[in-house]
């Protein structure tokens, strides 16, 4: 899907890729669609991929999700704390913006 189709791989260590999304302009994200927030669990801090699952019926953006909260080390996830989903149609826009791609 979206999540590495259009990123430059940055390197592979173990036999997982690593790719750098801090190359693209996280100041430009724009919530066109609205802005939705969601108070974290502590079963969300512990398994955030599984909310990324539950929210977006799929896994492949957990760290795009990340991103758009500015959260660089999610170890530092806090039971309460806000963060905000974005509508998956802002993030498609977001890489045809940064990109000139079309997902």
């Amino acid at each position: 899907m979206i999540r590495y189709n259009y990123l430059p791989l940055e390197q592979t260590l173990n036999g997982i890729n690593f790719y750098d999304l801090t190359r693209l302009d996280w100041n430009q994200f724009q919530f066109k669609r609205g802005v939705r927030t969601y108070k974290l669990s502590s079963s969300d801090i512990d398994r955030f991929y599984d909310l990324v699952n539950t929210e977006y019926d799929s896994l492949v953006i957990e760290d795009w999700i990340y991103a758009v909260n500015r959260i660089d080390d999610p170890t530092v996830l806090e039971v309460g704390q806000e963060i905000v989903l974005p509508n998956i149609l802002d993030i498609q826009d977001f890489l045809t913006d940064q990109l000139g791609v079309r997902s």
